[in-house]
């Protein structure tokens, strides 16, 4: 009995020790797991602090003096010009937050509406180029647009004063060609500055617009109607443009109101997009002008207080058509003593492509300013550099209307020769 009592104790020792094993086992396991998990959660953390300070260091500004030194909007002769190289027609001057201008017309192909503004190298019916460009103070632009020839010509009567010129003449004297046409004039205030408008004698059509640049002052911008066909029509916008000049063609597209009984597409004058958030205050104005053909209209811009509003009157009409041709004959100088094509026996209609090659490249010159987008290895998403200006030829106005280092360098051959200051920023 003694014996078989004895042999029960042992047995319940060992079943004791394999639960006491079991349990220490379990624990250890236990243990293992936690610290496991531990560490992957230690790993994913470090992981996403490497990456989140990769990308802090990818857009660090490097701290030391800036390479431009200066005036932010660089020389004089070279603040205001056709810097927005993406546009058929598009000016502004090397400034952030200024005000930039351009041109729109409604295309001349039947039946949808077509609005034209940006450079489109995917449209066949359209041709455009400047065939005269300084890159300082004066150019010309050919555009054809199926049966009519659009003629764009900006020219600097001084550093901080110019006109635009838009003369659109037919092609044929068919109908077809004879149709009126509808262009539309606008400035967009990039800044907080509100822009105002004064009305002209005709039914619905604006005869100056006013506004101010931070760092330049007020400013007035002048259409001179007088110069065009009697039996014109005028209409306008006055808003608060959403979203700033991005997809402006769409935009115009749904802001422009059609009249079922006279089937005219017009603009509707003063609107809010947001009415539910009160009244604001208009940063674009749009003036539309429909008339027949041929016509030129003269658009000038003058600074009214501030940077050079003590300089020359804004040239149009006659004046400026003198002061064209002679800046036409200068150019064409200094084409030739700079490229000496005639003295090397080139055709007329060799040197003719020349000077369409030459004024593209120097036209095609821009200006930029916001945040490049930059990204790392290791990063899903990229992040922005701080703003910086941009001034730069592009490789393209349709299909690459922006700034690329490798093309630079071939570009600035060519313009350096011409007039190396074109070059400096």
């Amino acid at each position: 009995m003694a014996k078989k009592q004895k042999k029960d104790s042992n047995k319940g020792r060992a079943l004791s020790s394999k639960s006491s094993q079991k349990a220490k086992s379990s624990k250890s396991g236990g243990t293992s797991l936690v610290a496991l998990a531990a560490l992957g959660l230690a790993g994913i953390v470090i992981g996403i602090a490497f990456v989140y300070l990769r990308s802090l260091r990818v857009n660090q500004r490097l701290q030391l003096p800036s390479v431009i030194q200066g005036n932010l909007g660089g020389p004089a002769d070279r603040l205001w010009g056709t810097y927005r190289s993406n546009a058929y027609f598009g000016i502004r001057p090397r400034l952030p937050e200024a005000a930039s201008f351009g041109l729109m017309w409604f295309g001349r192909g039947r039946g949808s509406l077509d609005i034209r503004h940006d450079c489109d190298h995917s449209d066949p019916s359209i041709q455009y180029g400047w065939t005269r460009h300084d890159g300082t103070s004066f150019g010309q632009q050919d555009i054809k647009d199926l049966d009519v020839q659009i003629k764009t010509t900006f020219y600097k009567t001084t550093d901080f004063s110019w006109t635009s010129r838009i003369s659109v003449t037919p092609l044929s004297t068919t109908s077809q060609a004879l149709r009126p046409m509808v262009v539309i004039f606008y400035v967009y205030s990039e800044g907080d500055s509100p822009l105002e408008y004064v009305k002209g004698k005709q039914k619905n059509s604006i005869t100056k617009v006013t506004g101010n640049i931070k760092e330049l002052g007020d400013f007035e911008l002048r259409f001179h109607l007088s110069s065009l066909p009697a039996k014109s029509e005028h209409h306008y916008l006055a808003t608060n443009l959403p979203g700033g000049l991005s997809f402006l063609e769409e935009k115009m597209g749904k802001i422009l109101r059609y009249d079922q009984n006279s089937g005219k597409i017009y603009l509707p004058g003063e609107i809010d997009f947001f009415p539910q958030e009160g009244k604001k205050d208009n940063n674009f104005i749009a003036v539309q002008i429909k008339t027949t053909l041929p016509f030129e209209l003269d658009i000038t811009y003058s600074p009214i207080n501030g940077l050079g509003s003590d300089s020359q009157t804004p040239l149009h009409g006659p004046a400026l058509t003198e002061a064209l041709e002679r800046r036409i004959r200068k150019f064409d100088q200094q084409f030739e003593e700079t490229f000496a094509l005639e003295k090397k026996n080139f055709t007329t209609r060799e040197i003719d492509f020349a000077k369409l090659a030459f004024s593209n490249l120097i036209g095609g010159i821009s200006y930029f300013y916001g945040a490049s987008s930059v990204i790392s290895s290791g990063m899903k998403q990229p992040v922005p550099y701080w703003p910086a200006p941009l001034y730069t030829a592009v490789p393209s106005r349709s299909f690459f209307p922006r700034g690329f280092l490798w093309d630079e360098g071939f570009h600035q051959l060519i313009a350096s020769k011409w007039n190396v200051e074109v070059t400096k920023v």
